[in-house]
């Protein structure tokens, strides 16, 4: 069995992104086998609490660590343009040298939506976040990718570089 650690910002101070790393490096050096973090825009319903970008965190975060596994626990892929997302993951799992795995879900915050001026309808959610990972598998081979769905399309694109690991990165669904 495997063991991990995931830091929900509720029980660490969250808002400074040098304590998460420098916990992911401790984390790393105590034998766990895992560090995962959380992937909102809005925890609380004011917006008060302090969260730093999934993305640009676990860059850091897979820079100062070699061993441990690293991840978002979940991605909403319904919030973001797969293709983004798909070249983010790319890029993590470069830096990370095939360590990433990714963790994806509807969302389940409404306001996360709402706020933005996006219905969170979770019908609409799912289907974007099917497609979204569908993108994201064609993607990652480097090949040219043509998709024409309900929700995204893309037309004559190639992502690289590829992920370090094949077929693809680990997809965790919540």
């Amino acid at each position: 069995m495997k063991k991990g650690i995931f830091l929900a910002p509720t029980i660490f101070e969250y808002s400074d992104p040098v304590n998460i790393v420098e916990l992911a490096k401790l984390t790393e050096e105590a034998g766990w086998d895992g560090f995962f973090i959380c992937d909102h825009l809005l925890l609380d319903p004011e917006g008060m609490l302090a969260l730093p970008d999934p993305s640009v965190l676990l860059g850091a975060i897979a820079v100062v660590t070699r061993r441990v596994l690293i991840g978002s626990m979940v991605t909403p892929f319904s919030r973001r343009r797969p293709w983004k997302l798909a070249k983010e993951f790319a890029s993590l799992d470069q830096l990370s040298n095939g360590r990433l795995r990714i963790g994806v879900g509807l969302g389940g915050m409404d306001q996360e939506f709402s706020n933005f001026g996006e219905e969170p309808n979770k019908k609409v959610l799912a289907k974007k976040t099917d497609e979204g990972l569908a993108i994201m598998k064609e993607l990652h081979t480097g090949e040219v990718v043509n998709f024409d769905g309900e929700m995204y399309q893309v037309k004559d694109a190639r992502l690289l570089p590829r992920p370090v690991q094949r077929p693809r990165v680990p997809v965790w669904v919540a």
